[in-house]
């Protein structure tokens, strides 16, 4: 996992002597060229993912093996579209061995575990919190035996997929987007690229129709996932590696999924503070819990840094 030499959590703001190859600071680096650049790569990807929902529909494929297929093609491309961006930016080779055999496996894996635990214990207290206070709590066995806790299995492949699909979005999107805004000296570069990953975070969730952002009905969603982009990178930030960010990404991921699964979504949607939609990440409760988390991680930064050490 990439690795951030900045001592992000103490607040100092300066490089540390030894930077990383993998984060850009030059100053003299143009900033025009490399917006220039990600919007080049962003049409570039923007068009594959189009055809590939285009093609898919054309050979009339069933809806699950289209949402497959549409998967295998998108992040496959965007990562190699990251591959692309980290060899001309950074001059540094993604298939470089000995570069891979440096990582602290063991501090990445308990980084991970530890934040992926953390976030999904927090979001499961805030959900029976409100489940309290709308008076159908959790531990009622009426509300308990009413959800399909039969469809929980621990042989659910989807269990791996969302870690898989948060690694690679971590690795994407913090890892490399991130990293690749974080140019310059300026004192705002840390919220200039926090800023701007997170808004192309919360884009790419609606390649297939994108001007449906700029409609009412989707400006909660988009502002849950902006949001939620914001935590992940102040977490990888803090904390200096994409273990911990996937952790958090991982176990709001798995908070989701046991929702969906157990159909606790139905009990918790259809009032103010969880909203009317499906997606949790549109209610307002949520957002305060990313914003919660957001300074546990700012807090925490320099402990979850030398735990991934």
């Amino acid at each position: 996992m990439a690795r951030l030499t900045d001592k992000g959590a103490g607040g100092s703001g300066r490089a540390d002597a030894a930077l990383s190859g993998f984060v850009h600071r030059d100053p003299t680096d143009c900033k025009q060229a490399r917006i220039l650049w990600l919007v080049v790569f962003g049409a570039v990807f923007f068009l594959v993912a189009w055809g590939s929902r285009a093609g898919a529909a054309l050979m009339n494929l069933h809806m699950n093996v289209r949402a497959t297929v549409d998967y295998i093609v998108v992040y496959a491309f965007g990562l190699a579209i990251s591959g692309a961006l980290v060899r001309y930016v950074w001059n540094w080779s993604p298939w470089n061995a000995a570069a891979w055999s440096t990582l602290r496996w063991k501090g990445i894996f308990a980084g991970f575990a530890v934040t992926l635990t953390a976030t999904f214990l927090a979001a499961a207290a805030v959900e029976n919190l409100v489940l309290i206070f709308l008076g159908t709590p959790l531990y009622s066995s009426a509300v308990y035996q009413a959800l399909s806790w039969k469809r929980v299995t621990i042989s659910d492949p989807s269990w791996v997929g969302a870690i898989l699909v948060a690694a690679v979005e971590e690795l994407i999107f913090r890892g490399v987007l991130f990293n690749y805004l974080l140019y310059g000296t300026s004192r705002w570069r840390v919220a200039r690229a926090t800023l701007m990953s997170s808004v192309i975070f919360a884009l790419a969730h609606n390649l297939g129709d994108p001007l449906a952002w700029f409609t009412m009905a989707k400006a909660p969603l988009l502002l849950g996932l902006t949001l939620l982009g914001v935590l992940l990178a102040i977490a990888y930030f803090n904390t200096g590696s994409l273990a911990c960010s996937a952790g958090i990404h991982a176990g709001l991921a798995w908070i989701g999924l046991l929702n969906g699964r157990t159909h606790l979504d139905g009990l918790l949607r259809g009032n103010w503070l969880m909203g009317a939609s499906k997606d949790l990440r549109t209610a307002p409760v949520v957002w305060a819990l990313f914003i919660v988390l957001m300074v546990a991680c700012r807090l925490a930064g320099q402990r979850l840094r030398r735990l991934t050490e």
